[in-house]
């Protein structure tokens, strides 16, 4: 029997024989109430090894019976199926797209609130791909192969000379005069893009050797 809205209702059986005997049983049903869950909203995006804690929402019993109240995560990206987990939680990348739901549970069943995805940040990161103990001449240039994620490209030196295109990966490097018969130091800082911003900044360093004429 399916019954709704929450009341105390009362049926009667009545059973009959072919000889005309009757008899009866009175059943009561009562409808528990279910109680009503605040709507969560979408927690602020956050930073790889920062901290999830959302706030747990409103629950009104509406006189129904509450044995527990959990959050839930989903146990991979839109996969539906979640697990009870603690807050404040660290997150990691792979939580991002995950989406959260809180939980209560009473006497007859489980409650959930509406579901909100979570979004992580991936922090940025620096890479120089050339073959340590680069060495030209003070008349030539050096090409990078470096590789950024996350963020914007900035390229700096300790030398005398320049770079074309500071702030792509691949930057060309123009020696100085003053950088012959030095090592130079270029180094690559790639600073967050993302909203918040994640720190810290990633860098990676070359040392290129500057050969006189």
């Amino acid at each position: 029997i399916t019954k709704s809205p929450v009341v105390t209702t009362y049926y009667r059986a009545i059973f009959g024989t072919a000889g005309g005997c009757k008899d009866s049983v009175v059943a009561t049903v009562t409808v528990a109430p279910a109680p009503t869950i605040a709507p969560i909203t979408a927690p602020t995006a956050i930073c790889v090894g920062g901290s999830l804690n959302p706030t747990a929402p409103t629950v009104t019993s509406n006189s129904a019976t509450i044995n527990s109240q959990s959050w839930q995560m989903e146990t991979g990206v839109a996969s539906n199926t979640y697990n009870d987990i603690t807050f404040p939680h660290t997150v990691v990348i792979g939580d991002n797209g995950k989406r959260i739901r809180y939980r209560v549970t009473t006497t007859c069943t489980d409650y959930y609130s509406n579901l909100v995805a979570v979004t992580v940040n991936a922090l940025p990161t620096a890479t120089i791909n050339n073959v340590a103990g680069g060495a030209i001449c003070v008349n030539s240039t050096y090409t990078m192969d470096a590789t950024a994620t996350n963020g914007t490209v900035a390229w700096t030196h300790n030398g005398t000379g320049s770079f074309a295109n500071a702030t792509l990966e691949d930057a060309v490097y123009t020696p100085g005069a003053g950088d012959a018969g030095n090592t130079v130091t270029l180094t690559m800082t790639v600073t967050s893009n993302t909203t918040p911003a994640c720190t810290p900044a990633a860098t990676a360093t070359y040392d290129l050797v500057i050969n006189a004429l």
